[in-house]
């Protein structure tokens, strides 16, 4: 029998959104730090400054961008720390939030994908990489 579990797709997909996404941030930052309109919505909806929103967007990407490789690699810390950060980063988002109607989609976006993240072919997949 094999000893390293193949990766399941799902943590492949995952895994590449993620790293997609991390890789948008620093896009989204300039065009939101050169659109005045936009800043300023930014502001409206969270209680939070700018430069703090700025900044948990950036730190978030580099968290997402090494989970993602970590998961790809088969480290289970790596999942954790993406399980863990997700739900720090969302704590704080919907305390600081001015419109938490609007985190919903987010909200139950990010909970099915830690969901498929614990499914039992990613669990042996994690497990079997010793990680």
């Amino acid at each position: 029998m094999n000893d390293i579990e193949k990766r399941p797709m799902i943590v492949t997909v995952i895994s590449w959104f993620m790293i997609i996404g991390a890789l948008v941030v620093p896009i989204m930052i300039y065009f939101t730090i050169s659109n005045p309109q936009m800043a300023e919505l930014m502001e409206k909806m969270s209680a939070l400054p700018l430069v703090a929103q700025y900044g948990i967007m950036g730190f978030g990407a580099m968290v997402n961008l090494w989970s993602a490789i970590g998961m790809l690699k088969g480290r289970k810390q790596a999942r954790t720390i993406y399980t863990i950060y997700s739900i720090i980063a969302f704590t704080i988002t919907i305390v600081a939030s001015n419109m938490k109607e609007n985190l919903v989609g987010s909200v139950l976006m990010t909970a099915v994908l830690i969901g498929l993240l614990y499914i039992p072919s990613a669990n042996r997949y994690f497990a079997s990489n010793n990680a």
